[in-house]
């Protein structure tokens, strides 16, 4: 259809509030979903997560 845009595709379509908050997690690197998007185990990524907290909080 014409005007519509795919979900994840550029242009002036806003996509969807869960849209936008899934890409904030995966550009965070204080969010698990960051470490698991770059490979890592679901342990090993929330570890990672918690440890960018603590240094950010450091600052």
């Amino acid at each position: 259809m014409a005007g519509q845009k795919t979900p994840g595709s550029q242009g002036g379509t806003a996509g969807s509030q869960a849209d936008k908050d899934n890409r904030s997690q995966q550009l965070n690197e204080q969010d698990p979903t960051y470490h698991r998007g770059r490979g890592e185990s679901e342990t090993d990524s929330a570890n990672a997560a918690r440890e960018a907290t603590q240094q950010n909080q450091k600052k």
